[in-house]
């Protein structure tokens, strides 16, 4: 019988055997690929293994030729490039061999949706090299549709593991510039729990009430006249990471995203979109710092349209430094 060998790479280290095989063996059902494991069709350094064998760097990973398509035995596969509405170079903030961090552009989806032709998640996958056996590029949290800004994507297993552990232990701290309706006098410090609400119209909402408790600080900028209305720049900080948090804790304290329907503001045209909400800082803790190589924070600059927009507004402004400078 003739065997198909892939090499371990450091992105493979320590992962079980399974894991690994499901993605060479993409095609095939998980019993089916616990049997072959089981029957040794499957051997790591040519000797029969369990299903929950760990991998390690340089490890000789070989299965039986015939479980293999065509596809599945190139392991050196070139990505084939897919066209995109926007320039991946231009939207990067940083990058190095463990993290991506880039500006996202308004109305792109994070993951994939049959309600788009094309994600962020799939755009950077495109551009994505590795000889890993296992380990694929992804997005480490979340942003909306329609929010633009700071978005990190893993580049190593190790970038991934680092950045998700900092994210559960709430390490790292994310602000956001945002349009609120209304003359927000005060800074505040929001605390709700929140629940999905009825999905309506294929969106699902969320809305304060019982769920989990979600901690947000608003901190206002300044005030200006947006098409007749009373409007309040609002800088948000994220203490806790839920669904739509920001819109739905503005919306319940009558502080609605301006043009923001589907949280009860007047549906408008916010500079060519639904409403402004843009991730401005993501600030990283010294762990990840010092073990991957990155700065301090990661700083999304305004989009230029919303930038110019905004300088032109009769501001009464509440602070000195620049609306789009965090210290």
């Amino acid at each position: 019988m003739d065997f198909v060998h892939f090499k371990a790479t450091l992105d493979d280290d320590n992962r079980r055997l399974d894991r690994v095989i499901r993605r060479i063996l993409n095609e095939k059902s998980l019993s089916d690929i616990f049997g072959a494991i089981r029957k040794g069709l499957v051997r790591v350094n040519g000797k029969k293994c369990e299903i929950s064998t760990r991998i390690f760097n340089g490890d000789d990973v070989c299965v039986a030729d015939f479980l293999l398509n065509e596809k599945s035995q190139k392991s050196n596969e070139k990505i084939v490039k897919i066209k995109t509405p926007f320039s991946l170079s231009e939207s990067t903030i940083f990058k190095n061999e463990h993290l991506l961090f880039l500006n996202k552009p308004y109305d792109i989806p994070v993951q994939p949706s049959k309600n788009s032709p094309l994600s962020l998640c799939e755009i950077v996958s495109s551009d994505f090299k590795s000889d890993s056996l296992s380990f694929r590029t992804g997005a480490l949290h979340r942003l909306d549709r329609k929010t633009t800004g700071a978005i990190c994507f893993s580049q190593s297993l190790l970038g991934a593991q680092e950045f998700s552990s900092a994210m559960r232990e709430g390490k790292i701290k994310k602000t956001y510039i945002a349009l609120c309706d209304g003359f927000m006098k005060n800074d505040f410090e929001w605390e709700d729990k929140i629940e999905k609400a009825e999905n309506t119209d294929g969106f699902q909402t969320v809305k304060t009430g019982l769920g989990k408790i979600a901690k947000t600080s608003a901190h206002v900028l300044a005030h200006a006249k947006l098409q007749n209305r009373e409007v309040s720049i609002v800088r948000f900080w994220l203490k806790t990471g839920r669904t739509h948090q920001i819109r739905a804790q503005a919306a319940a304290h009558g502080f609605s995203l301006f043009g923001d329907s589907a949280y009860g503001s007047k549906k408008a045209d916010v500079f060519g979109r639904d409403f402004f909400l843009h991730a401005q800082t993501i600030f990283l803790p010294n762990s990840i710092c010092e073990n991957l190589s990155v700065p301090k924070r990661i700083d999304a600059p305004l989009p230029k349209k919303i930038e110019t927009a905004i300088k032109k507004f009769d501001f009464v402004d509440l602070i000195s430094r620049p609306l789009w400078a965090y210290d």
